[in-house]
């Protein structure tokens, strides 16, 4: 077992770890009891296969999320991934998926040698497997991380993850609280490459490098990623689409008739064209010849 205690205010570790007898019968009789370990059940909750503790390690037992903590990471995940099976996007998406044998950085030290983030997306072709730990010569880290802050875990989310994912090149890291659901810190690279806290976004949404698209915590629906073409906010119930429109039916044409509209119209003109192809039904959007007779006139890429 490799017993590293977080640099925190919150978490006191004792030098000389109570003996044995002192460890009430319900945790002595765990299957992964260790009589040397400084147990605080005052503190942290201690389970036969999970604890809230973010000191203790041994394989096989995880570190428990609260209810709310649960829930926004479930909403979060299916929201990522209807997004990225709707655009075509195939970046693996994990939940609490442990890398271990990190580089010798100071920060890995108090990071307890591994790092298990709450959800990652990972670059297009990672061969990732749920509920297996990765090794870091192998896969490296996902590409944006998001944390969700729990009380045993602030500290460690807040200061010490911050510089650790900037050092072992996370594009970006979202900080995010689960009750109420919103965003609390997000970090991003400049397009010189450093690492930058960004102002936390609203109901507009921050855009995002890894996603191409704009992202918000929303406080009922979690991680949400932006439709580019409509400018909703994809949620994992997808059923405020249209029917035709959620099974790609209309959505390369939408494209295709965007796509002509940046080489043909003004950007006023795009905007109104946009706005249009949202407020009506797709069976009367104009044709491509149609695009061609109402903007030709004022001239290719006029843009």
């Amino acid at each position: 077992m490799n017993l590293q205690a977080p640099n925190s205010s919150d978490v006191t570790v004792s030098a000389a770890a109570p003996a044995a007898s002192h460890h009430p019968a319900w945790l002595r009789a765990f299957w992964h009891y260790d009589p040397d370990y400084a147990y605080a059940p005052e503190t942290y909750e201690y389970g036969p296969y999970g604890t809230t503790d973010p000191c203790y390690i041994e394989d096989g037992v995880r570190l428990s999320p609260n209810a709310y903590h649960d829930e926004f990471l479930t909403v979060s995940k299916s929201n990522v991934l209807r997004f990225l099976g709707l655009t075509g996007q195939n970046l693996p998406v994990t939940r609490e998926v442990s890398v271990w044998n990190l580089p010798d950085l100071p920060l890995v030290r108090q990071s307890r040698q591994r790092l298990e983030p709450d959800l990652g997306v990972w670059p297009a072709g990672t061969r990732v497997r749920q509920e297996s730990m990765l090794q870091w010569e192998k896969v490296g880290l996902p590409r944006l991380v998001v944390e969700c802050l729990s009380r045993s875990t602030t500290h460690n989310d807040l200061v010490t993850k911050p510089d650790l994912y900037r050092d072992l090149g996370v594009e970006e890291y979202w900080i995010c609280q689960a009750h109420p659901m919103q965003a609390h810190t997000v970090y991003q690279r400049d397009d010189r490459g450093r690492w930058q806290a960004r102002p936390v976004p609203g109901e507009q949404g921050l855009y995002s490098p890894v996603l191409g698209t704009r992202v918000r915590v929303h406080e009922e629906d979690g991680f949400q990623c932006q439709d580019r073409a409509t400018g909703w906010w994809i949620e994992a119930d997808a059923s405020f689409y249209n029917e035709g429109y959620d099974q790609g039916q209309y959505r390369g044409r939408q494209q295709s008739l965007l796509d002509l509209a940046e080489v043909l119209c003004t950007a006023q003109e795009l905007a109104i064209l946009r706005a249009e192809l949202k407020a009506v039904d797709p069976q009367v959007w104009p044709s491509i010849k149609d695009l061609y007779g109402r903007y030709r006139p004022h001239g290719e890429g006029s843009r």
